[in-house]
């Protein structure tokens, strides 16, 4: 600050703040490096010349300290579907605006001191802090932790496993939320002694390490159970037993067209023996028919022994005919 004068040289000066003399203020300015707030006041000064004094106009100072401040009211464990709310508490000169942010990430539309979060979801859980902006200065509120903690888990289940007796496998289940989680597996039911992490490992297995596995998963407020993983445990003979088995069938097989064979073959010659007697029988009835014709003495007129011609034709006809239908 300082005073301008006009009037008969030279000239005294006397400062003064809230009517009492500031020491060692006799100039015509008065200048402060570091204002503090204790230097808010009322200011004037009084010159004086030969003639006589005369004071000035009286200045107000204002000092504004800058002393914003904001801070979050703390951290919060809610479950899914609940609800909380953060508040930032701050103080500053004049009017304060407000900005959250989440993650590192501004909040579009969260510009009061209040932050509300409802229905929470997995999703809501992060960090969160409030920007304060007064008058004059601006400042970053502390973090607030929110955790949304889930009341339904969601597993990545373990996987049967087909096995032959002295292999390996590992069981496993994961979990897609965030918690603290126990473990305890089963097998057929029953629970297995010492199985209480993620994994499960069957080593060098054998026959009666096979069964049904799952695991139980517990968190702080929420627990699931995985579904079933079928072990199966075999000896190593599988192919031995296709070798033997075909073998097997192909003796069977052999066997079976050898007595076909046989069979059909005796069929045959039991039948061509057959025909060969049937012609035989027919060839001896023609040459007897033949000579006891021959034998006999032609007697009677030619319409009689013509008739005797044609009964031993229709004799003989009929005894083939029998002899064929037989066979057939």
């Amino acid at each position: 600050m300082y005073v301008t004068v006009t009037g008969n040289y030279p000239y005294s000066y006397q400062w003064y703040k809230d009517g009492v003399a500031l020491e060692g203020e006799i100039y015509s300015s008065l200048g402060k490096t570091a204002a503090q707030q204790s230097d808010e006041g009322e200011y004037y000064v009084v010159v004086t010349d030969k003639y006589g004094s005369v004071t000035s106009e009286t200045v107000k100072v204002e000092v504004n300290v800058r002393k914003l401040t904001a801070s979050v009211n703390g951290n919060f464990e809610i479950l899914e579907g609940n609800g909380c709310a953060l508040v930032a508490i701050a103080s500053g000169t004049g009017e304060l605006s407000y900005q959250w942010y989440k993650d590192g990430n501004k909040l579009v539309g969260q510009t009061s001191y209040l932050l509300s979060i409802t229905n929470a979801e997995l999703s809501d859980s992060g960090e969160y802090y409030a920007v304060v902006t007064d008058k004059y200065d601006e400042v970053t509120s502390n973090t607030g932790v929110i955790t949304v903690i889930p009341t339904e888990l969601t597993l990545t289940h373990p996987k049967s496993a087909d096995l032959t007796v002295g292999d390996s496998t590992t069981l496993s289940v994961s979990v897609a939320e965030k918690d603290e989680y126990t473990y305890q597996w089963y097998k057929n039911g029953e629970k297995i002694s010492g199985a209480t992490a993620s994994k499960l490992e069957l080593k060098d297995v054998e026959l009666e390490d096979a069964g049904d596995y799952y695991v139980i998963v517990k968190g702080t407020y929420a627990n699931a159970t995985s579904n079933i993983a079928k072990v199966t445990v075999e000896e190593e003979t599988t192919a031995t037993t296709e070798e033997e088995t075909t073998a097997t069938t192909e003796e069977e097989t052999t066997a079976t067209t050898e007595e076909e064979t046989t069979t059909a073959t005796e069929e045959e010659t039991t039948t061509a023996t057959e025909e060969e007697t049937t012609t035989s029988t027919e060839d001896e009835t023609t040459a007897a028919t033949t000579e006891k014709v021959d034998e006999e003495p032609v007697t009677g007129d030619v319409s009689t022994f013509g008739l005797v011609a044609l009964l031993v034709l229709m004799a003989l006809a009929g005894v083939t005919s029998f002899k064929l239908r037989n066979k057939i």
